[in-house]
């Protein structure tokens, strides 16, 4: 079965209609002044010793907050992100 041209957007508006915790929490909580918050607490690397770039604060902070509602371990909660649509919206991987 091949997907429709407009599977992600029909899937967007089926989430919006059914009354989502995370569609909420994502009207509810101000995040651009948790933003400023965020990354006034984390540690930014300078790039000298070299290695891969951290993540953004905001999506740490998401991925806790939805191990949190969920009640699950790191694993897991990487493994929800990469296969439901809705985590991925949740943290702005997807728009």
């Amino acid at each position: 079965m091949q997907l429709g041209f407009f599977e992600v957007e029909e899937s967007y508006a089926r989430l919006d209609k059914a009354v989502y915790p995370l569609v909420k929490l994502q009207k509810l909580i101000n995040w651009s002044g948790l933003k400023e918050i965020i990354t006034a607490l984390s540690h930014e690397s300078d790039g000298i010793k070299g290695g891969r770039p951290g993540h953004r604060p905001l999506l740490i902070v998401k991925g806790l907050i939805l191990q949190s509602l969920y009640n699950i371990s790191d694993d897991s909660c990487e493994y929800q992100i990469n296969d439901r649509l809705s985590f991925k919206r949740f943290l702005g991987l997807l728009c």
